[in-house]
């Protein structure tokens, strides 16, 4: 379950403050991904080519978490 690390961790991109300072989701998660799950798996694809397919190596990319982030900011942004 390893490979899909950055995927979960990109959707943080997705949790703000609301006006009382409690932390909320910024749109649903769930709905996020059916909108931009299959560009958000396209995207995730050349990282794990990368990678070699080795879970242990995506897992531990700092380059996939950080690239996954961007592309949940990104794609939150254009929703």
């Amino acid at each position: 379950a390893g490979w899909i690390y950055p995927l979960f961790a990109a959707f943080r991109a997705l949790v703000g403050p609301d006006g009382r300072g409690e932390l909320v989701w910024k749109c649903d998660p769930l709905e996020f991904w059916k909108l931009h799950g299959r560009e958000l798996c396209a995207r995730f694809e050349t990282h794990m080519k990368d990678a070699g397919n080795d879970v242990k190596k995506v897992a531990s990319n700092v380059i996939c978490y950080a690239a996954m982030r961007e592309m949940v900011k990104m794609s939150s942004k254009r929703s």
